[in-house]
């Protein structure tokens, strides 16, 4: 009975990052390294730094990465710029320094 609940807990330590990283968009591949090289200690660091991780440390784009420049034409750029403030992908801020980049 001992050695069962060794094992048990064994296993719940082994796959503690996955369990920490169920709610994440990237769970699979958190899972699937987790699995695959969670017996080594590299692979088992990795995946529960991963599963901890915040998802918004991705770099976030710039207003000028988003635009696609084409300076002949800057109603057309400014039209752009309010649907990606519209659709949520601009902040106020963002948005207001895009435009004073755009009208120079």
């Amino acid at each position: 009975m001992g050695q069962l609940i060794l094992f048990i807990l064994g296993v719940i330590f082994y796959f503690l990052p996955s369990m920490l990283a169920s709610n994440k968009k990237n769970y699979w591949s958190i899972f699937l390294l987790n699995l695959l090289l969670g017996w080594t200690l590299l692979g088992w660091v990795i995946s529960l730094i991963w599963a901890v991780m915040d998802d918004s440390t991705a770099p976030k784009q710039t207003p000028q990465q988003i635009i696609i420049n084409n300076p002949s034409n800057v109603t057309n750029e400014l039209s752009k710029l309010v649907d990606l403030k519209e659709k949520g992908i601009l902040s106020e801020e963002d948005f207001n320094k895009a435009k004073a980049k755009i009208l120079g």
